[in-house]
């Protein structure tokens, strides 16, 4: 009986022993850094962290997407897009091919927004549908062309083509592609503006003059000038040498916003053009003389680069030409350079405004601003100033790290 109660103790000795073991080994897997709970909490963690960074990613590119409309689409009050947004969008996304100044047209990135492109080569067409319409634009070597622009520089989201102005070739001589107006031979109007058309029996244009006035054929300036605005219709994208010189229009000019390259002495001698001139974002090219002697009150630029002898060429031997009847120039938020000489002399000029991306500014390129309530702000951005750049300005504000001693301005910043 005792040998059988000694076994019974041995054996429930070891049983608790196997017991404690068990115990042991089971709370080191709940509770040990391996364990099944720590495991689980770590899961816990990850799944948690996982859908915290998806939470984000949608965020960022909820917060992109929105960006992008938002610069891109610049979509406005009534509905419609500018063209600038859209123009900055393909901008913005190709890159520039040194070699032949065109764009490289496989760089198009069109992962943003509501955008599609169709094309290879020397062309190509994006079109963008905000919802269920879409605005249709057209890249050929480096110019970019959108439908349904209209003259405050918007696209009308709900038309995908440009309103056609079609004109009679009863008044028009075409060249033999069809696809420029070279003369006009119609008779006077009784409208207030004279329009160019962007079609002429069905022959989409492209361009207008080719080396002469395009009232030639008529034996020179006519009556159906006289006390007219001239207005040139979208789509339009070139105005060749000579175009209008010594024109008879009077008021505003009316620019296409699809304009990329006006000539040499496209508006030279025209002194009636007296009111507004808005140069769009899309010009590329002015030649020289090609605003010589106009008297417009107001100019508005938007182009990247204005270029030497746009507007007032100075000639060293015979002086400088002098308006005097300009009082307001606006260099917008596209504007890069400003060239030499480019508003020298415009003694009317009571205010300028230039840009905030405006880097460089040419020699002399403000130089006789002489009127005495000029003031003139320059960006602190501005990377270089040319020599007299404001030589006998009134007043010159500048808060960059530029010296300015060499500017010639009268008076800078507050000083009196």
């Amino acid at each position: 009986m005792k040998e059988n109660k000694g076994i019974t103790l041995i054996a429930l000795i070891i049983t608790i022993i196997v017991i404690l073991i068990l115990a042991g080994i089971s709370i080191a897997m709940l509770a040990g850094n391996n364990s099944i709970l720590n495991r689980a909490g770590q899961s816990r963690v990850a799944n948690a962290l996982g859908a915290a960074k998806d939470n984000v990613n949608i965020a960022v590119m909820a917060a992109v997407q929105d960006y992008y409309q938002s610069v891109y689409d610049a979509t406005s009050v009534n509905g419609t897009y500018t063209q600038s947004g859209l123009d900055k969008y393909v901008t913005d996304h190709i890159k520039a091919n040194n070699s032949n100044s065109e764009y490289n047209l496989s760089t198009i990135d069109v992962s943003f927004g509501n955008w599609s492109k169709s094309g290879t080569g020397a062309s190509i067409t994006l079109t963008y549908t905000p919802d269920s319409s879409s605005v249709t634009g057209t890249l050929e070597n480096g110019v970019m062309t959108w439908g349904a622009i209209n003259s405050n520089g918007q696209v009308d989201e709900n038309q995908n083509t440009e309103t056609v102005v079609e004109g009679s070739i009863s008044d028009w001589v075409l060249n033999d592609a069809k696809d420029a107006i070279l003369f006009y031979i119609g008779g006077d109007i009784t409208e207030d503006t004279f329009v160019i058309p962007n079609y002429v029996d069905g022959n989409k244009i492209s361009y207008i003059g080719e080396g002469a006035p395009i009232w030639v054929q008529k034996g020179g300036p006519t009556s159906f000038m006289v006390g007219k605005k001239l207005q040139i219709s979208e789509g339009i994208t070139q105005i060749r040498n000579n175009a209008f010189v010594n024109c008879q229009f009077s008021g505003d000019l009316i620019l296409p916003t699809t304009i990329s390259t006006i000539g040499e002495s496209v508006f030279t001698n025209c002194t009636g053009l007296t009111g507004r001139l808005v140069i769009p974002y899309g010009v590329q090219t002015i030649g020289n003389n090609a605003f010589r002697e106009t008297r417009f009150e107001t100019i508005e630029i938007d182009a990247e680069n204005i270029v030497d002898g746009w507007f007032v060429p100075f000639d060293p031997t015979n002086g400088r030409a002098v308006n005097t009847t300009c009082e307001s120039i606006v260099l917008g938020t596209h504007v890069r350079t400003i060239g030499n000489y480019v508003f020298a002399a415009y003694t009317g000029a009571s205010s300028i405004t230039i840009g905030e991306n405006v880097e460089t500014i040419g020699n002399f390129a403000f130089s006789g601003c002489t009127n005495a309530n000029l003031d003139i702000t320059v960006p602190s951005g501005v990377t270089s100033v040319g020599t007299n750049a404001f030589e006998n300005v009134e007043r010159v504000h500048y808060s960059g790290t530029l010296n300015y001693n060499s500017w010639g301005a009268k008076k800078y910043n507050d000083q009196q």
